[in-house]
């Protein structure tokens, strides 16, 4: 077989490494900077393939992402058990009358505790668990929205917009730059194997 046979032979092993290895892009980066010549500096290798270099590089996800996942469902998981075990706390912190029907209130903590599972599920692996991200991320700005709606309307006091901060404005740009960073890396991925 010729040097240019040779070469796609290889292209073709390291994209299926890779594809089968995502989870480890040491192990890929090592395969490919084994196919450097010899006397070349350490980086980018010439024959190496632009795509594959991009998705080894990036198929690993930053430590902070798992951080922010971590602490988001730690967040989460508090907040819903005190919903549920003290329903009335945050009406009580805001000074308005508790709900008719603590039991709907609880509901919404439970609901709340359960995305904190969600989020640290996800934090293993934030790119492949990216739709648990997704679903997160849009309560957290329908949330918002809501609320607007119903001080326009006069459903809702304003009193209530305190917990914004925490429960949704917070997350807002770490979840949007975790999802930029699963949205890249699976276009990489597909573009690699469609390659």
């Amino acid at each position: 077989m010729g040097m240019r046979g040779s070469t796609a032979a290889r292209i073709l092993l390291l994209k299926g490494f890779a594809a089968a290895n995502l989870g480890g892009g040491e192990k890929t980066s090592t395969l490919l900077e084994a196919d450097r010549r010899p006397g070349q500096p350490p980086g980018r290798n010439p024959r190496r393939p632009p795509a594959m270099a991009t998705v080894a590089q990036s198929s690993s996800s930053p430590a902070w992402m798992h951080r922010w996942l971590v602490a988001a469902g730690i967040y989460n998981l508090a907040w819903g058990a005190l919903t549920v075990l003290h329903p009335a706390w945050l009406f009580d912190l805001t000074g308005l009358a508790p709900p008719n029907y603590p039991f709907i209130w609880q509901c919404v903590g439970m609901v709340v505790g359960v995305y904190g599972i969600g989020y640290l599920a996800a934090s293993s692996d934030p790119v492949r668990h990216w739709p648990v991200i997704l679903v997160g991320f849009l309560g957290k700005i329908f949330g918002p929205l809501g609320y607007a709606m119903g001080v326009i309307r006069g459903d809702v006091p304003p009193a209530f917009g305190w917990t914004l901060p925490t429960n949704d404005l917070v997350w807002w740009i770490p979840f949007a730059l975790i999802l930029h960073h699963a949205w890249r890396h699976h276009r990489l991925k597909a573009f690699a194997t469609h390659d």
